[in-house]
């Protein structure tokens, strides 16, 4: 095998990996998994590869390919984890309130002035932080309703339901919140 061969080897080896990484029929999680698949594809593709030249690529690219693996096995239905999967899934799936972030992330993006901005960027995460501010916010207040509820009104400890509320939910990414509304007005 040439060097020419061996380099295509390794870059076809490297794609595999990373589409074994990426993977959608490993399902949520299995890191372990994940890593293993990229390894078996790397195995495969340096057949015939000097040991010397697949330890080199090894060191070099082994680091990324973990991190993807890591990254794929946090993420949820192409969400960033769970909790914003099933999070954005509730405000998404309550018509009332889809109207309302829809109709506050349309209201953001007229009210903006592009003219108050250095460019594209500068607006768009002013736009995301300004409504994931709000979304926040508006989670955490009724996390405080709830906590206000008297206690013959709940089966089970108040504080206990207050508690799982706020951590179950403290891992939610509002940006990405935020940005699915904002996507949604843009695309509209």
């Amino acid at each position: 095998m040439n060097r020419t061969q061996r380099a295509n080897a390794v870059a076809e080896g490297l794609e595999k990996a990373r589409a074994a990484i990426c993977s959608q029929s490993i399902g949520t999680g299995r890191f372990s998994e994940r890593v293993s698949y990229a390894l078996a594809a790397l195995e495969e593709s340096f057949q015939g590869i000097p040991n010397r030249t697949r330890v080199a690529v090894l060191l070099k690219e082994l680091p990324g390919l973990v991190e993807l693996a890591k990254t794929e096995a946090e993420a949820y239905n192409g969400h960033p984890n769970y909790e914003t999967w099933h999070h954005l899934l509730a405000l998404e799936n309550d018509e009332g309130t889809y109207h309302h972030w829809s109709h506050r992330a349309q209201e953001l993006a007229e009210d903006a002035d592009p003219e108050d901005f250095d460019d594209e960027v500068e607006l768009a995460r002013f736009l995301r932080t300004s409504l994931a501010t709000e979304l926040k916010a508006e989670h955490e207040n009724a996390c405080c309703d709830v906590a206000n509820i008297p206690v013959t009104m709940m089966e089970g400890n108040r504080l206990d339901i207050v508690n799982t509320l706020h951590h179950c939910h403290e891992d939610i990414d509002w940006d990405h919140v935020a940005d699915s509304f904002l996507e949604a007005v843009a695309d509209a």
